[in-house]
């Protein structure tokens, strides 16, 4: 079997594993690196792509879902993207499926991205961390909005 895909950008959401040497007669596979990734799609509509509805843009973009984070990616294409964490999936660490780029997540976003994947795999958001805070102040701007 044979599968296409196209070529997607998206945020390593682990940590690059120690290199293991395959032990003789082993065949490298066994052993090959692996990191989990996180795809983006863009959120533009043009004739190439759909996009994505700005109501429900506007709904994620308020984190109200953990499967899914709005971001500006530094690449060409759409202004915003949503990265899916529902679709974290394995990736060989080879130069057949990744192509890497000269970007890397500050600490804060590392720190972010860690608390959003406690949200996806706990359903909880950790007590004052940056997406609680966020959260909280994102609710609080909302009700003012509805009082006008």
């Amino acid at each position: 079997m044979i599968q296409r895909a196209k070529l997607r950008p998206a945020i390593v959401v682990s940590v690059e594993p120690p290199v293991v040497s395959a032990p003789v007669g082993a065949p490298e596979w066994q052993v090959s690196q692996t990191v989990y990734v996180a795809p983006a799609y863009g959120c533009d509509q043009d004739g190439s792509r759909a996009g994505w509805n700005p109501e429900f843009l506007n709904r994620i973009k308020m984190c109200m879902y953990p499967q899914y984070m709005l971001d500006r990616l530094p690449l060409p294409g759409s202004e915003f993207s949503v990265v899916r964490f529902d679709q974290v999936q394995p990736m060989a660490r080879s130069h057949k499926s990744i192509i890497p780029t000269d970007y890397r997540l500050s600490d804060e976003a590392v720190s972010l991205i860690h608390d959003w994947m406690m949200w996806v795999y706990t359903g909880e958001v950790q007590v004052d961390s940056a997406l609680d805070i966020f959260q909280t102040e994102m609710k609080e701007m909302l009700k003012r909005e509805k009082a006008r």
